[in-house]
């Protein structure tokens, strides 16, 4: 295999240098026409080509006859020159890339189709290649070029029907050409599909409401919006009690199955559906009642907003709350029909998933014993995609632990109108150091007998999260020390981008002012290192109480 390989490599390479340069001028110069994204595949597909070249040489050559003499079979023929297509349209489709990639660089611009190149360069160049390796190997030598226009032919056929049955999908569901906006409601996770309808229909503004928003995979599409009502991680708001989405995605199943690709009939475009019996059984047994019972409420609740003027982040806490209960404290119905459930998530992870977990009992008794074990247990149980659920399944005592040391990792939700005072505290007794304090103050409001203050602080090269940020308001005859309410800002740590964490370096003050005697006060910013070492800073701040 390796020698026939090498042939071809050899029967190419004088071809390959001139058609490559060939292929990339064309490429740079309709890319500042078209788009840079269109390099991709005016590199991989001709690249791709060559393997046609050897084929038409060998029949030239009558190699073909003599390679029946050699130690090597009609099988692993064929087979290099599928393996040689595959690595000259991967190394086409790298190449094409990564002159993309210049191309943004030096332009010092971003391309939100570079996806949509890169899937059409895979479809193209493989679809067109399943029909002109059988072609060349099957048509004389003379009719070879016959086999290439239609093998191209055909995949322009293939692609031309696929768009043809998505706009008449659309078409169908109400979703037209034109410049009318269109909303989208789903539970999430990270608007892919908003991604790929707004790709198909550029001249749309689409906005999408969900539940919850993770960080995209790609870039986002210029003429799309995307809100979220629990957290937006591309907001910087990301919550803990979010962090294992598939009892909530359960919950919203529904009993009609999951779509596996479209089909035509009767002149209408029908979803084909695969259904599995054991999510069918544990829709009909818990999740169909649990939906029944939030629909029966719906028109209460909107009533009472409608009647009280009720915003959405209003009832964010309520909502927020629920779900932390539900999550991290799991009713034992609800664990006994998740670790029966077979889920299909072959548009998310390509596979149909049984939830079943089960856990070693030798493993389980060590970790009563052993802090290690225990940490080990609780690494084993992070691979189930509910642990709470896990735990609580198997009676451990664990359970608290276990979303306390989860809780650490993420920063509170703090809702404008359950927002606590901040409390006085003594931490006169930390050893003074004089560090230097980077900070910034964004808000410092009076509302009514509050005082609000919102800002970043840090300590330059030490991670935020092993410090204790707190405000203090001084003058010569007293000192004041408040707690703050830590907020996370990723968008510090871009900032600075010196390989430091300062996610959690944001803060919110909020102070009922009677607590303190009147008086001209000082404002000043503390920050209390894991060593028990405080450094602080005054800010340009007075208040007169």
């Amino acid at each position: 295999m390796k020698g026939l390989l090498l042939k071809d490599f050899y029967t190419t390479k004088a071809n390959i240098f001139v058609a490559f340069l060939s292929c990339i001028v064309m490429a740079i110069g309709l890319s500042i026409v078209i788009s840079p994204s269109v390099v991709i595949i005016l590199v991989a597909i001709p690249l791709s080509m060559t393997v046609s070249s050897t084929i038409i040489s060998d029949k030239k050559n009558k190699w073909t006859q003599f390679a029946i003499t050699l130690p090597v079979t009609k099988k692993q023929i064929i087979s290099s020159k599928y393996i040689a297509y595959l690595f000259w349209t991967v190394l086409g489709m790298l190449i094409g890339s990564l002159i993309c990639y210049i191309i943004l660089k030096v332009t010092n611009s971003t391309d939100e189709y570079i996806n949509m190149f890169m899937v059409f360069s895979i479809i193209i160049s493989l679809l067109s290649g399943s029909f002109i390796i059988p072609c060349n190997f099957m048509l004389p030598e003379e009719n070879s070029l016959i086999g290439t226009i239609l093998a191209y032919s055909m995949t322009s056929g293939v692609l031309a029907l696929f768009i043809y049955v998505i706009k008449k999908y659309f078409e169908e569901k109400g979703i037209f050409k034109g410049k009318e906006n269109l909303f989208i409601v789903d539970i999430g996770w990270r608007g892919s599909i908003q991604d790929n309808i707004a790709i198909l229909f550029p001249e749309k503004q689409i906005y999408g409401y969900y539940l919850g928003l993770f960080e995209p995979f790609y870039p986002p599409v210029s003429n799309t919006e995307k809100e979220a009502f629990l957290s937006n991680q591309n907001a910087e708001e990301y919550l803990w009690c979010l962090s294992y989405v598939d009892p909530i995605e359960m919950l919203c199943n529904s009993n009609s199955g999951s779509t596996m690709g479209y089909r035509i009939e009767s002149n209408k475009v029908k979803a084909i559906k695969q259904k599995v019996k054991e999510e069918d059984n544990v829709y009909f047994k818990f999740t169909k009642n649990f939906q029944q019972e939030i629909l029966s409420t719906i028109k209460i609740w909107c009533n009472f907003a409608k009647c009280y003027s009720m915003m959405a982040i209003e009832l964010k806490p309520y909502a927020l709350e629920s779900l932390k209960n539900l999550v991290t404290d799991p009713d034992p119905s609800l664990i006994d029909m998740y670790f029966q459930l077979k889920h299909n998530e072959n548009f998310g992870r390509g596979l149909l998933e049984s939830k079943e977990q089960t856990l070693s009992l030798i493993k389980i008794f060590k970790a009563y014993y052993s802090k290690k074990a225990r940490e080990t247990l609780f690494r084993l149980i992070e691979q189930c995609h509910w642990p709470q659920a896990l735990l609580k399944k198997y009676h451990l005592p664990w359970l608290n632990e276990y979303n306390q040391k989860l809780k650490q990792n993420f920063v509170e939700y703090i809702s404008p109108f359950s927002l606590k005072d901040s409390a006085i505290v003594d931490i006169s007794k930390y050893q003074e150091e004089s560090r230097e304090i980077k900070f910034y103050i964004e808000e410092f409001e009076c509302k009514e007998q509050y005082l609000d203050i919102k800002g970043w602080a840090l300590i330059p090269g030490i991670n935020s999260k092993s410090c204790k940020i707190f405000f203090s308001f001084f003058n010569s005859e007293r000192t004041y020390y408040f707690t703050v309410k830590t907020i996370l800002r990723k968008d510090v740590t871009n900032h600075f981008s010196d390989g430091t964490n300062y996610h959690y370096s944001g803060f919110l003050v909020h102070i009922l002012m009677s607590k303190l005697l009147s008086g001209k006060y000082q404002g000043q910013i503390l920050i209390i290192e894991e060593e028990k070492r405080m450094s602080k800073i005054n800010i340009q701040k007075n208040i007169q109480i």
